[in-house]
């Protein structure tokens, strides 16, 4: 266990670095091209890391627009969607010697994540800090074909959260960190293709951190 977390930390880590050259020379590129002041720009991508660095995979995306009145960044809307996975296992048993069964079930395995919120933004010194509330829906689906086991579901959740951040750059207009706060509240329902049967489960807890984030804005 300890080997299979350690492997998933240097994967992390290989990641990150390859992030982290990829926005170097891009911010050398746009270098001539920088504004004199640290203000964030009309677009915004964020990448979680703490996925990346416990697990070696991306986790949470966010997609943001930043919202501006009277010329003054006010927020900013947030769109984001979570490590969606999809397999599928066929047992083809045509290619088996006659006479051959299999105690192989077909299976399938799918989960995605969407989030949608809206932050807003308060300066305190050279630090931006940021509160506001995401939605969130989750869909996650495990399947066997015959139905043979009772771990079988389907699972729909709904949430809110609300969070609080603070946003540092690190390198000037380009790339920035994020460290979030949250209060994930969420009410799901999970149905067994086993029996039918749909039991609700009712969900709260702090977030910490709810989003740790490297952002780079275009």
């Amino acid at each position: 266990m300890k080997k299979q977390r350690l492997d998933h930390c240097l994967i992390g880590m290989t990641i990150l670095l390859i992030l982290s050259i990829f926005i170097s020379n891009t911010q050398i590129a746009l270098a001539q091209k920088e504004q004199p002041e640290n203000k964030p720009l009309k677009y915004e991508l964020s990448i979680d890391l703490v996925p990346i660095i416990e697990q070696g995979q991306f986790g949470k995306i966010y997609f943001k627009v930043n919202h501006y009145k009277e010329d003054q960044l006010k927020g900013a809307y947030r769109f984001g969607v979570s490590n969606g996975e999809y397999f599928k296992y066929k047992n083809d048993e045509s290619s088996l010697p006659a006479g051959t069964t299999t105690s192989l079930d077909n299976f399938s395995h799918y989960e995605t994540g969407l989030f949608l919120g809206y932050e807003i933004y308060k300066k305190i010194g050279p630090v931006l800090t940021y509160y506001g509330l995401d939605f969130t829906g989750k869909y996650f689906k495990e399947h066997r074909v015959p139905e043979t086991s009772p771990d079988d579901q389907k699972i729909i959740t709904l949430g809110i959260c609300p969070f609080w951040g603070i946003k540092q750059w690190i390198l000037k207009n380009r790339v920035s960190v994020s460290f979030e706060i949250g209060w994930e509240n969420s009410l799901s329902k999970n149905t067994t293709y086993y029996d039918g049967i749909a039991t609700y489960l009712s969900k709260s807890e702090l977030k910490l951190p709810y989003n740790f984030t490297i952002n780079y804005h275009l």
